[in-house]
């Protein structure tokens, strides 16, 4: 089965769209994104991974090399509707959910490192929410209007690390 959802996408968009389903009569473990969790705020793991991203800019900045750190949000994070969908079918109360915390929380550790964050979160949210397709149809990544708004936030940036310029756009 694995198999036919890596080389199909008909079995993939199947997969996909039967992970609730499967969720709720047992036949798939699927837990609730935990970074969404308000309980979760207090967790370590935020500083640890801008621990992580930390010691990956020094080994890159060893080589002359300079780092942008570029946080990307789940589907859920941009489609409320979804996001209580999964919520209701999984047993959390969306009142328990706050779908910017892993953005805002991990992108304020990263800063404290001193590190080029992007946050890709406002500006996809904008266009899921114009009724852009932003993530493909048929897997969860990124569609071709998601991967243009994000070169486009990411190339000003980009650009100013390659050059030291700023650009406006």
């Amino acid at each position: 089965m694995l198999r036919l959802v890596a080389r199909s996408h008909l079995a993939a968009l199947v997969w996909n769209e039967t992970d609730l389903l499967r969720a709720r009569i047992g036949l798939l473990e699927w837990q609730f994104p935990g970074g969404v969790l308000r309980e979760r705020a207090g967790s370590r793991d935020w500083t640890v991974t801008a621990s992580f991203c930390r010691g990956i800019h020094q080994l890159v900045a060893a080589q002359g090399g300079r780092t942008i750190f570029l946080l990307l949000p789940e589907r859920l994070q941009l489609d409320p509707p979804l996001l209580s969908r999964y919520a209701s079918a999984l047993g959390v109360d969306t009142a328990d959910v706050d779908p910017e915390q892993p953005n805002r929380l991990l992108g304020r550790e990263l800063a404290r490192e001193g590190l080029v964050v992007l946050d890709a979160l406002p500006v996809l949210r904008q266009a899921y929410a114009a009724g852009q397709e932003v993530y493909g149809n048929v897997d969860l990544h990124l569609g071709r209007a998601g991967h243009a708004i994000v070169a486009e936030l990411l190339e000003p940036a980009v650009q100013e690390a390659l050059t030291g310029e700023v650009t406006e756009r």
